[in-house]
C-alpha cells in the first residue's frame, strides 16, 4: 500500500494509521519539492485493513492511494 501526494516547503504534515495502530506523522514540508512522490508506503498481510489519514499542518494533498496486490512467486 502507498500513498502518493505534493511535497516540500508549504505541504504540511500528515498522519498516518493502519488498522488501529499507532498514529505516524510524516512532515511533507521538510522533504524535497515534488509534484507526486511517495509519501508512505507499508507491505501489508493479505485480507481486509484500515486506512485513517488526517492533516496534521495545513497543505496536504493526497493525490493516490495504491493498493498493489502481488501473487506468490
Amino acid at each position: 500500500m502507498a500513498l502518493v501526494g505534493p511535497t516540500g516547503p508549504t505541504r504540511g504534515a500528515i498522519g498516518i494509521r493502519i488498522d488501529g495502530g499507532p498514529w505516524l506523522q510524516d512532515d511533507l514540508r521538510l522533504r524535497d519539492e515534488s509534484a507526486q512522490s511517495v509519501v508512505f508506503s507499508q507491505d501489508l498481510e493479505p485480507g481486509r485493513h484500515l486506512l485513517d489519514l488526517r492533516a496534521e499542518a495545513d497543505g496536504v494533498a493526497v493525490d493516490a492511494i495504491l493498493v498493489v496486490r502481488t501473487l506468490p512467486l
